[in-house]
C-alpha cells in the first residue's frame, strides 16, 4: 500500500462501470489523489515463443483499448481538477490488480458486472482478501450527506477499520456512526486493559476497548460527529445499516488469524450492502498465492 498512490478503479465494461468510475473519482477528488482506470485483457494463447492473439480476440483489445480512451476523454471533460491516466492489464486479471495495489491507496471494484469471464464483480472476494490496499466495492450510490457507518468490536481489524471510517467521514463532512456489540465478551486478538481515562464501568454498554478507540477518535477528529450504536448483533446491524450509509466500513482480518463476528461479516456485506463497501484489512503487507488465479479459472501468464 502507498498512502501517496492513485485511487485504482477497475472497470470491464458494464453498465455498472460507469458508476463505478463516478464513486471513485468523488473518492480521490475528497483525498487529493489521481486516479487510474484500468481493465484487463486476458490473452487467449500463449505459446512458447510469444503471445498470438486470434483475430476475434484483437478485435476484442482494440474494443478495450477504445472504451479506456473514451473514459479518459470523459472523466477530463467532466472533472478537470482530477488527474487521470488509464491502462490495460495483461494477464490473469486478479494477479495483476493484486500487483498494482502494492501502489495503490485505495481499489475501487464494482459489485456487478456482466456474466463474463472478464466480469470484475466476480473477482470481488479473492481481491478482498489479497489486494495489498483498501478495497471499495461499489454496488448502489447513496446519498453524500448519509453518515458514514463502522462496526467495532475491540478487534485489531476493526479498529483499523474504525480509524479508517474517521477518516472518510471527515472528508464527507459527514457524522460518523460506530456499532459494536453490546455485550463485551472476549473477542480474538482483543487489545486488553483499561486505557488512560477510561473507566471500568459494568453498566455500561459499550466495551473497554470501543470506548478507547471512539475517545481516540474524538480526540484526533475534534470537528467529527460521532454517534455510538450498542446493538445485541452488531454484524446484523451493520448489514442493515447499508440502507441509509453513504459507506459501510469493515475490517478484514490478516491471512491464517481468528476471525470476530464483525470482522469475518464482510462476504455477508459485500452480497447485500446497498451502498458501498469499504474493506480495510488489518495487514496489507502479505503475500500473493503463487496461483492467485487458480480459483478463478484464468491460468495464462501475464505479458512481460
Amino acid at each position: 500500500m502507498n498512502a501517496d498512490g492513485a485511487v485504482v478503479i477497475a472497470v470491464d465494461g458494464s453498465a455498472h462501470s460507469a458508476r463505478t468510475v463516478d464513486w471513485g473519482l468523488d473518492e480521490a477528488a475528497s483525498r487529493g489523489a489521481r486516479v487510474l482506470v484500468v481493465q484487463a485483457f486476458q490473452e487467449p494463447f500463449v505459446l512458447a515463443w510469444g503471445w498470438f492473439p486470434g483475430l476475434r480476440d484483437t478485435t476484442r483489445y482494440v474494443g478495450t483499448k477504445r472504451y479506456l480512451a473514451d473514459v479518459r476523454s470523459h472523466v477530463r471533460r467532466q472533472r478537470r481538477g482530477v488527474p487521470v491516466d488509464t491502462r490495460v492489464l495483461y494477464g490473469p486479471p486478479a494477479a495483476a490488480l493484486s500487483r498494482l495495489s502494492r501502489d495503490a491507496q485505495l481499489l475501487v471494484l464494482g459489485a456487478r458486472g456482466r456474466a463474463h469471464p472478464a466480469d470484475i464483480g466476480r473477482l470481488v472476494p479473492h481481491l478482498v482478501k489479497h489486494a495489498h490496499c483498501p478495497v471499495a466495492v461499489v454496488g448502489e450510490i447513496a446519498p453524500a450527506a448519509a453518515p458514514v457507518v463502522v462496526g467495532v468490536d475491540g478487534s485489531p481489524a476493526s479498529l483499523d477499520a474504525a480509524h479508517a471510517a474517521a477518516l472518510e467521514a471527515q472528508r464527507r463532512g459527514v457524522e460518523l456512526r460506530v456499532l459494536h456489540p453490546r455485550s463485551a465478551g472476549p473477542v480474538a486478538g482483543a487489545r486488553t486493559g483499561t486505557p488512560p481515562g477510561v473507566e471500568g464501568d459494568r453498566a455500561e454498554p459499550t466495551p473497554r476497548e470501543v470506548r478507547a478507540v471512539v475517545d481516540a477518535l474524538r480526540a484526533q477528529h475534534p470537528d467529527l460527529d460521532v454517534r455510538v450504536q450498542p446493538s445485541d448483533d452488531a454484524a446484523d446491524a451493520l448489514v442493515r445499516s447499508g440502507r441509509d450509509a453513504s459507506v459501510v466500513v469493515v475490517g478484514d482480518r490478516r491471512a491464517g488469524s481468528r476471525a470476530s463476528r464483525l470482522t469475518s461479516v464482510s462476504d455477508e456485506l459485500l452480497h447485500q450492502a446497498p451502498c458501498p463497501v469499504l474493506v480495510v484489512r488489518h495487514d496489507h503487507e502479505h503475500p500473493v498465492p503463487r496461483h492467485a488465479d487458480d480459483d478463478l479459472r484464468d491460468r495464462a501468464p501475464e505479458r512481460a
